[in-house]
């Protein structure tokens, strides 16, 4: 598969490429939270790191989504303009 370069990208593209990349992040952290072992002292402040990292993700991709959602607004008024 060809490697994409951003700059040949437009807006909208390097939004969703770096949406998919936090979804893509948040899914992986989902699977190491779901096999942890959280019997020991080192599962559970592991998982409160992981914990962590998945709510720093999922504000990263509500932020994403925000700009995402503004820019295709722009994109609409300029169309109709």
């Amino acid at each position: 598969m060809p490697t994409l370069k951003t700059e040949n990208l437009s807006d909208f593209g390097r939004l969703a490429l770096g949406l998919d990349h936090d979804f893509a992040e948040l899914e992986r952290l989902s699977g190491q939270l779901i096999r942890l072992e959280l019997e020991s002292d080192v599962g559970l402040e592991r998982s409160v790191k992981l914990l962590h990292e998945f709510a720093e993700r999922g504000q990263s991709i509500a932020q994403g989504v925000q700009v995402f959602g503004q820019a295709l607004e722009e994109a609409r008024s300029r169309a109709e303009g």
